[in-house]
């Protein structure tokens, strides 16, 4: 009870400050590496997210409590002093259990989460770390953005509070030039409809799978506005959910989306070069363009942070042809796309010049119509 009461009056603080002027926009101290780089480190049945930009980390979650020393280990490995930020996106075990590890062992400036609270023992242990070691914290607003290196992140979600904890999860769009990455937590589709109905720009080069591949999540309508082109699943092998469940993975590969699994793949890494989106795991090579995907031999002395495995995930094309424009969706079309009839006057654009040059200005090709 008594942290119960220090999370409400650190939130009533947070409040009077006023979420525009909460996020800390101070340079890092870090050596300044020019990696660009999301880390989806294998917890098992859980999730967690190191994003890592010019020296500066975010932590998105941190799994059950017993990978806790995982994700420090993890962290410390790669030479990180300092945390700029850490995401609870909800308050369930798989999520949160190891965040006091993390807390207690890592230095922490800030901790972004929604408003809701439990009475749970990993809620309450997180909350006396962020009070003994004296992290800001934030709440989880849509729309607020800060930046994490070179990595622009927007706050998608939650777009309101829900009575089912899932899905207030905090959603994350990183981006960087012309690569994107949303992250979901346990997004379901409810927090999936809001967002949809919020009429903000989700496509993303990737999508970080919503409840670990359960069918609840990556609805057909999320996953058309979000139009990927890459889908990573972080889950448990043989877990007692059966996450990945059939129906999402069958949707992904309905969409010629390539899927990347913590269960088979164990950690995987996504490099942003801010021209296309570079899978990295085990010791395997593999590049994939226009949903083809090539073979090489294993390199043997690769970057230690990268792996060693390489997809590439491009569609590019410098040849002129004629495209319609969503200028909502953010989204190209073929002019016989089926899609092209259901897009109003007012956001329709027809467009002559190469599909390059159209992803240069923020749009993704359609999922439906796969315009080259």
């Amino acid at each position: 009870m008594k942290s119960l009461k220090c999370f409400i009056s650190i939130f009533a603080f947070v409040f009077l400050l006023g979420c525009s002027n909460a996020y800390n926009t101070t340079e890092s101290t870090q050596s300044t590496t020019t990696y660009n780089n999301v880390h989806f480190i294998d917890v098992g049945q859980g999730d967690s997210i190191l994003v890592e930009s010019s020296g500066e980390y975010m932590l998105v979650d941190a799994g059950e409590e017993d990978k806790g020393d995982t994700v420090v280990n993890y962290i410390n490995n790669l030479g990180v002093k300092e945390l700029k930020y850490v995401v609870a996106t909800h308050p369930h075990s798989d999520h949160i259990g190891g965040m006091d590890n993390v807390i207690n062992n890592i230095k922490v400036d800030n901790i972004i989460m929604p408003n809701q609270a439990t009475s749970t023992s990993c809620f309450e242990n997180m909350l006396d770390a962020i009070e003994n070691n004296n992290v800001n914290v934030i709440k989880a607003q849509a729309g607020n953005e800060f930046n994490v290196g070179k990595f622009n992140c927007e706050i998608i979600g939650p777009v309101e509070i829900s009575n089912e904890t899932n899905d207030n999860s905090v959603v994350i769009k990183l981006s960087y030039l012309n690569d994107s990455i949303l992250l979901t937590g346990d997004c379901s589709k409810g927090e999936e409809r809001d967002i949809l109905n919020s009429s903000t720009n989700i496509s993303a080069n990737l999508l970080k799978a919503g409840h670990h591949g359960s069918s609840t999540s990556s609805t057909e309508s999320f996953v058309n506005a979000v139009n990927p082109q890459i889908a990573v699943i972080s889950c448990g092998k043989n877990n007692d959910y059966g996450h990945p469940h059939k129906e999402t993975v069958d949707r992904f590969n309905k969409h010629n989306i390539k899927i990347y699994r913590t269960d088979k793949m164990g950690t995987i890494i996504a490099e942003c070069s801010g021209n296309g989106i570079t899978m990295k795991y085990g010791n395997k090579v593999e590049t994939v363009t226009n949903n083809t995907i090539s073979h090489t031999d294993s390199i043997a002395n690769t970057d230690a942070k990268a792996e060693n495995t390489t997809i590439e995930a491009t569609s590019s094309t410098t040849a002129s042809n004629t495209y319609i424009l969503n200028t909502k969706s953010k989204k190209y079309h073929k002019p016989s796309c089926d899609s092209v009839s259901k897009i109003s006057d007012k956001n329709k654009k027809e467009y002559t010049g190469s599909a390059k040059d159209i992803q240069n200005k923020g749009y993704l090709p359609c999922g439906i119509c796969k315009p080259q």
